[in-house]
């Protein structure tokens, strides 16, 4: 007996954007954009860049939302690379 895969492995695409937050608890709106033949799934975790701190999506499975630093002892800003998922439809 053999096992046939009735549906095939969904295909996905991840797109990027570097957002600037305040790295003292600050906070950043981003908005997913539409791709042709994609669905928006949720965002992947955010990663700080060229800063260490920790940070967080407001709301992951939402589209449009805000990605937050934590509360560290730095000022100024820092980059944020926030991830979409997407899957194709």
């Amino acid at each position: 007996m053999t096992a046939t895969r009735i549906n095939p492995a969904p295909q996905f695409t991840v797109q990027q954007w570097t957002k600037s937050v305040a790295k003292n608890g600050g906070s950043a709106a981003v908005a997913a954009s539409a791709l042709d033949g994609y669905q928006f799934v949720c965002w992947l975790q955010p990663a700080t860049s060229g800063w260490v701190g920790a940070c967080y999506m407001e709301n992951p499975s939402a589209a449009s939302t805000n990605v937050w630093s934590a509360y560290v002892n730095q000022s100024g800003n820092g980059n944020v690379i926030c991830r979409a998922l997407y899957v194709k439809v």
